[in-house]
């Protein structure tokens, strides 16, 4: 991870009953400082939830304030939050009283100060935290003292770690293929149901497809308006037609979203 003084960052491995303080709030002579110069990963959930808080179609969204990058490894599409505005690369939600899409930041943001990786063992998906204690930022100097899940359900985050834990063992999936990664078409139906989800349910509610996923009249007239029900049947279907079964353990990849 890259802070805005092109520091490198040690995290500091935090257990459950570890002991943290943070406070960020206005106040701060830093306040927002973090809200730019990093790059910030976004999930589709991210993306849903971004992008109906805006009244944007997926579509819409992406294209305004997003990038495509591509995974070294498995060439896998990533999302990123183009933080292109102005000279400072600030995050193009934020304003000078903060952040206009708090109600609805990415995880990353909600997590921050801490960092999450997630591994793959014998017994399923396993999550690790880290403190990341950047050296301009004022708020580790608070005395308000957290605990991870304190500070989980302090930000918000049991919807977000739910409706992305079936996101990581899938990216863990595709990362851990040995046959270099996914062709051109796969790609595209990868994108089109991780992140263009108006693009998927369109497939869906109008194409063959729909019967394939067993929809009956009664859940695809849901499926107009339910975007979290509609990312579940995206995640089985990207399992489905890509083949993303649970892959072995021992594979890695360290999420803190931010870098």
């Amino acid at each position: 991870m890259n802070d805005n003084h092109d520091r490198t960052i040690e995290p500091i491995e935090l257990t459950p009953e570890s002991c943290f303080t943070f406070h960020c709030h206005p106040g701060l002579s830093c306040f927002t400082e973090c809200c730019g110069n990093t790059t910030i990963m976004l999930s589709p959930y991210d993306i849903l939830r971004l992008k109906r808080h805006l009244g944007l179609s997926s579509w819409e969204f992406l294209t305004k304030y997003t990038c495509l990058v591509r995974d070294e490894d498995s060439n896998l599409p990533l999302i990123i939050l183009n933080m292109q505005q102005g000279a400072e690369n600030r995050c193009p939600f934020l304003q000078p009283e903060g952040c206009s899409v708090y109600d609805h930041r990415p995880t990353a943001c909600r997590y921050y100060p801490i960092g999450l990786g997630s591994l793959m063992t014998e017994t399923g998906l396993q999550e690790c935290h880290a403190y990341i204690q950047e050296e301009h930022c004022q708020g580790f100097n608070s005395e308000t003292q957290w605990q991870v899940d304190s500070w989980r359900r302090n930000q918000g985050l049991e919807d977000y770690d739910e409706m992305n834990r079936e996101w990581k063992v899938i990216l863990l999936s595709l990362s851990a293929r040995a046959n270099g990664g996914l062709d051109a078409n796969q790609q595209d139906q990868f994108f089109m149901a991780a992140y263009d989800l108006d693009r998927f349910r369109s497939l869906l509610l109008n194409s063959p497809l729909g019967k394939k996923c067993d929809l009956d009249p009664e859940k695809a007239e849901a499926l107009q308006t339910n975007d979290d029900e509609l990312l579940k049947i995206a995640y089985r279907y990207l399992k489905t037609v890509l083949g993303s079964e649970a892959p072995s353990s021992g594979n890695c990849t360290v999420e803190c979203g931010r870098c």
